[in-house]
């Protein structure tokens, strides 16, 4: 790629428009009133041309200049190279003025059916030619994908291993337990660890954070929970219950999906009601134009839900 670039030696794209202008205009003195020059500017600049080209591109006479043979095949060329030149800078200039470009955001199924569209949503009412990539993948491969450059953002749990990520906190998530809704749980008043240690679990994998949570609980607790099932997806954990295949502990998003004429929710003593749910990209890596502002917009509309709530 070095020596190709290094065969186009000292051509200019001023060099370059003032060849094409003459053409255009027919004259040297017509091309300098276009390009704001001097005459003698232009003339300059189509002489280093040639000289770099190492042909005659133009047959000057005392009324008109014509294109000489190489002139007539250089032309079309050097016409191409400006255009393509004039829309590069122009889709540049579009991705820092916002009027478009593309932001790719991870984040699992259940926050990118009930959290995210309605931000996406008012997002692009704000800025409409700017496209959203909503990658739903397992809440454990969040990191990963942003890590790896898969996405440019990531909204999931802050916490993980490695260091490469940045994390800013935007909501904090309660930890429910849903059991069937004529399960034998349902008539405790209180529930404590040791009540439900007997009941057949529906767990998340070990790499969801509501599961890393519920475990950490546990183990303090000095519970041990033996899952008789293990699913990747919450909506799989809260149809399974529903069905009365056991109990699960689920983010409180998963509240807006439960169909509560099937399942209950309960709450559960001493357990950590509350996970981080954070805004994620790469540390020391600059985001893009769209991904800044769509960054942006996130942090504004949670913190404006946020105090909502406290109001409520």
């Amino acid at each position: 790629m070095a020596s190709g670039l290094s065969d186009i030696g000292n051509v200019t794209i001023k060099q370059l428009r003032a060849f094409v202008v003459v053409v255009q205009e027919k004259t040297f003195t017509s091309a300098a009133n276009v390009l704001h020059v001097t005459q003698g500017a232009v003339s300059l600049l189509v002489n280093e041309l040639e000289k770099e080209l190492g042909v005659r591109l133009l047959d000057r006479t005392p009324r008109v200049v014509e294109l000489t043979e190489a002139g007539a095949e250089f032309h079309p060329t050097a016409l191409r190279l400006l255009h393509e030149l004039n829309a590069a800078i122009a889709d540049t200039r579009g991705l820092s003025n916002l009027r478009r470009g593309r932001v790719s955001v991870a984040a699992s199924p259940l926050l990118s059916a009930l959290m995210l569209p309605s931000i996406v949503a008012a997002y692009q009412r704000n800025y409409p030619d700017i496209s959203i990539v909503l990658r739903d993948v397992a809440s454990g491969e969040v990191r990963k994908m942003v890590e790896d450059a898969g996405a440019e953002l990531g909204v999931g749990s802050p916490e993980g291993p490695g260091d490469l990520l940045t994390a800013e906190v935007i909501q904090q998530d309660d930890v429910l337990l849903i059991v069937p809704r004529d399960h034998v749980l349902c008539h405790y008043p209180r529930l404590s660890w040791s009540d439900i240690a007997g009941f057949p679990l529906i767990a998340l994998t070990m790499k969801n954070a509501t599961r890393l949570l519920v475990d950490e609980c546990a183990d303090k607790e000095g519970v041990r929970l033996n899952p008789q099932y293990e699913v990747s997806h919450v909506g799989t954990a809260v149809g399974m219950v529903a069905a009365g295949s056991g109990i699960a502990f689920v983010p409180g998003y998963a509240s807006k999906i439960v169909d509560t004429s099937l399942v209950a929710i309960r709450k559960l003593d001493n357990l950590v009601t509350a996970r981080p749910i954070a805004l994620l990209y790469r540390r020391n890596r600059s985001l893009g134009p769209a991904a800044q502002t769509f960054r942006d917009f996130l942090l504004d509309w949670t913190r404006a839900e946020n105090q909502l709530d406290r109001l409520q």
